[in-house]
């Protein structure tokens, strides 16, 4: 058989190889340098770890689709029809969140102090939301829609939000310095709901990626997780929940069916 064959038969197995042969390659040893194993320094892994996703998803995508790979990957990030209701949702969801957690906890004081200045969140923004695409074209882009294909959207969430995990393991373990204040247990939980609410939002739009890099870039602007890991965690879960019960695990939406790789590549506006 050869690699060609091999990766349409198995396109999301070669796409999760690929990706962490990328990412893991430079993060781990960032994570070995930041906790004194090594004396090797290059701050440009971070950078092309995060690209692994994105990497990973065009070589497999231009493999099963050739040239139309790149409608297919990119124009889903154009795809901004959407209605004001979804972003909303992508705005306002990582901020609800922070804000009910903080209030649980008593920590809404400290958690607005780390936020700094309109500057500094303005900038963080920018550079979170740049960060989101390589992801999210991999994630959500690719991974999702080809796992909803055989599998409803529940389970397709939470086999991304599984791979999602593992990828950020380099960070959570040492390759970086406020991620690696995560507690384990909770951040593994809150991924994985976290990934439903992601589907939530990727099938009501009909696969926008645009709505998916927004809620990515907001919530590491706003740093959810950081001072009520178990609170954050609670309403997260929580929230998941109650969208899988009130749209169906199959589908997790109510204004089509969900995505597929048939899907894309269609007009994104």
């Amino acid at each position: 058989m050869s690699a060609t064959t091999w990766v349409r038969a198995r396109p999301v197995l070669a796409f999760s190889l690929l990706t962490f042969v990328i990412t893991w390659g430079a993060w781990w040893p960032m994570a070995a340098y930041n906790r004194g194993w090594t004396d090797l320094n290059l701050p440009a892994l971070y950078f092309l770890g995060g690209l692994g996703p994105g990497i990973a998803a065009y070589v497999v995508m231009r493999i099963l689709r050739g040239k139309a790979a790149d409608a297919a990957l990119l124009g889903p990030l154009l795809r901004w029809r959407v209605g004001w209701a979804w972003y909303a949702g992508a705005t306002l969801l990582a901020p609800a969140v922070w804000l009910l957690a903080a209030t649980l906890t008593g920590t809404v004081g400290t958690e607005l102090a780390a936020l700094g200045s309109v500057a500094a969140v303005t900038t963080a923004l920018a550079r979170y939301l740049l960060a989101a695409v390589p992801e999210e074209v991999g994630w959500r882009g690719f991974a999702l829609p080809a796992l909803q294909a055989r599998h409803s959207a529940l389970t397709a969430s939470l086999i991304v939000g599984l791979l999602w995990w593992a990828w950020h393991l380099p960070l959570v373990l040492g390759g970086d310095p406020g991620m690696s204040t995560y507690p384990l247990v909770p951040y593994t939980i809150w991924i994985l709901a976290q990934a439903v609410l992601y589907t939530w939002l990727y099938n009501n739009t009909g696969g926008s990626l645009l709505i998916a890099v927004l809620l990515h870039g907001i919530s590491n602007v706003v740093g959810v997780f950081s001072a009520a890991p178990w609170a954050t965690t609670g309403v997260t879960v929580a929230l998941a929940v109650i969208v899988t019960v009130v749209y169906g695990p199959r589908e997790l939406s109510r204004t089509g069916p969900r995505v597929t790789l048939a899907h894309l590549g269609q007009s994104a506006v």
